[in-house]
């Protein structure tokens, strides 16, 4: 495998360890204002999905990093 391909898992994995943390704070603030809940329902459960599916990115990152760095760089 290449360095490139590793680089860029990397800089995958960088912004979506950003986005669990930028949404775990919007989870934050809608859990103390149940009124914004109400309200944003639909925008709840959009931090809900973001959340998941960024988890899910970070782990497919890490597993394809490791068979980079396993393979060897070339």
């Amino acid at each position: 495998m290449d360095l490139t391909n590793f680089a860029i898992a990397f800089v995958i994995l960088t912004f979506a360890t950003l986005s669990i943390a930028t949404s775990a704070i919007a989870i934050e603030c809608y859990n103390k204002s149940s009124d914004l809940r109400k309200n944003k329902a639909g925008n709840f459960y959009f931090v809900i999905t973001n959340t998941v599916c960024s988890s899910l990115l970070v782990l497919v990152c890490l597993k394809s990093m490791y068979n980079m760095y396993s393979v060897g760089f070339q």
